[in-house]
Order: structure tokens, then C-alpha cells, then sequence
């Protein structure tokens, strides 16, 4: 059973089919990950609804989400993170280009505002 927003519905009875466990919306797009640890994403491209140029990084091992009002962060088991989603021209988490080095390991967790995330990072890694 679902309900809301016109296609809302659909795409969250989809997610829920195929086996969701932790799910993050971001009010234009919404992604889930998987019982295996992967991400799936639906919803507008621009917002994080698209992950297929970062696809082959979510596959699997994703243990945690974090959302802004237009892109997606996700925390891997081995401590690193993937970003997608709104990159420019105003960056709202998407592109994380400018820290992406210390984001390859150490990141024990995930926190975001509407735009912005923050990853809290073991420091001694």
C-alpha cells in the first residue's frame, strides 16, 4: 500500500519491493539502499535521481545516506563516500571534487543541511 503525491506512490512501493532498507528523499528525487548495499535513485536527474555516472561506486557496500535539496552522499563499509546529484552551477552536495581525497577512507559518518554534508572523519586514517 502507498499514497502521496501524485507518482510518489509508485516509486515508493517500487523502492520498497526490492528490498529497502534506509531511504533518503530530498523533495525532487529520492534514493534507497538496497538489503545488498546498493543505491537505487528515481526521481528529477539534476536533484540525485540519476546515480549512473557514480553507479559502479554504489553497486554495493553502502551503509548510510545523506540528502540535500538536490544531491545525495552515500557512506561505503570501507569508509568512503559517493556524491551525486546538483554540482553546478550552484554546488548543493553533488560535487565534492574539492575534498574528494579525503573522502576515499576514514569517514565514519554522514550529516547534511539543505545544502550542505558533512562527514565525520576518523582522523588517525
Amino acid at each position: 500500500i502507498s499514497w502521496g503525491m501524485p507518482g510518489e506512490p509508485i516509486i515508493a512501493a517500487e523502492l520498497l519491493a526490492r528490498g529497502g532498507v534506509a531511504t533518503k528523499s530530498n523533495g525532487m528525487a529520492v534514493a534507497m539502499v538496497l538489503e545488498t548495499g546498493e543505491v537505487v535513485a528515481r526521481g528529477d536527474t539534476r536533484s540525485g535521481g540519476d546515480c549512473s555516472s557514480v553507479a559502479s561506486q554504489l553497486r554495493s557496500g553502502v551503509i548510510e545516506l545523506a540528502s540535500t535539496q538536490g544531491a545525495f552522499a552515500a557512506l561505503k563499509d570501507d569508509g568512503s563516500v559517493v556524491t551525486w546529484g546538483r554540482g553546478e552551477p550552484i554546488n548543493l552536495g553533488g560535487d565534492s571534487s574539492s575534498v574528494a581525497s579525503s573522502l576515499e577512507c576514514g569517514v565514519l559518518a554522514l550529516r547534511s543541511t539543505q545544502s550542505a554534508i558533512a562527514a565525520l572523519k576518523d582522523i588517525s586514517k
